[in-house]
């Protein structure tokens, strides 16, 4: 048989057993292409076998993009996040970087929409209550996909600090770009990959840290050069019809 063999999400090579590898590494010897939703998956292809590697990314379909790139009114700083709410995602540590910023600017806000654990939620609602001013929060339930569009618009950095030992390529992150939203992520999965600037990517997991490289982007007037850099990254790699044509040309060569 003739195998394309595609790895989707992320943790595949995660799991350390013995038996989990031995047949992991059978799959990857024995296909004859290999697609891949992250390229940091790669290297680690490559130690295994030198099949022909094809990167094919998650996309945005057409109509979730905006037609042009969203004005953003720098009156207020709007901090976001939406996903789910759960400790692999790191959501407190989110409102602990809004607190750190609201000490330094008059003018941040955050919102985060999305469900989770009901004792987690209740604890990022009354951390949100503890550390942040008074009017400057909202914590939202998840909302269906359409509805998302219309808080995008208006936000300015999309916090994602995930430790998920599966994340891959997150939509999340790649919808908020598409709205000029500078992420400021962790290299959880596949996030350095797609968002293509090692400036938005935070190693640490510290508020401190993800509080100082936002403060850096307002201090040095770089927000609307960024915005435009993310949301030229989705037009440019990954609409529908930019990711369909590749895997059609992949196709044509197989």
């Amino acid at each position: 048989y003739f195998t394309i063999f595609e790895i989707r999400g992320g943790g595949f090579f995660i799991n350390q057993s013995k038996w989990y590898i031995i047949f992991r590494n059978w799959i990857l010897r024995h296909s004859d292409y290999i697609f891949s939703q992250g390229m940091e998956n790669k290297p680690l292809i490559e130690q295994v076998c030198q099949k022909p590697f094809f990167y094919y990314p998650n996309y945005l379909d057409t109509e979730f993009l905006p037609k042009e790139l969203p004005h953003k009114d720098m009156q207020e700083i709007r901090l976001f996040f939406f996903g789910r709410i759960e400790q692999a995602k790191n959501v407190k540590l989110i409102v602990e970087i809004a607190a750190i910023l609201q000490k330094q600017y008059k003018n941040i806000s955050l919102t985060i929409i999305g469900n989770g654990q009901t004792d987690y939620v209740a604890d990022v609602r009354t951390l949100m209550r503890d550390r942040l001013v008074p009017g400057s929060y909202e914590l939202l339930p998840g909302c269906p996909h359409d509805e998302l569009r219309k808080h995008l618009p208006d936000k300015h950095f999309y916090i994602f600090p995930s430790e998920q030992i599966f994340e891959g390529h997150s939509n999340a992150v790649t919808e908020a770009m598409a709205y000029g939203i500078i992420p400021i992520a962790s290299p959880q999965g596949f996030s350095r990959t797609v968002v293509g600037n090692d400036e938005l990517i935070v190693d640490e997991l510290s508020a401190e840290q993800y509080a100082k490289r936002i403060a850096r982007i307002i201090e040095d007037n770089r927000f609307n050069e960024l915005s435009a850099f993310v949301y030229n990254r989705i037009q440019e790699n990954y609409t529908c019809s930019i990711v369909r044509n590749k895997l059609s040309d992949v196709y044509s060569k197989i």
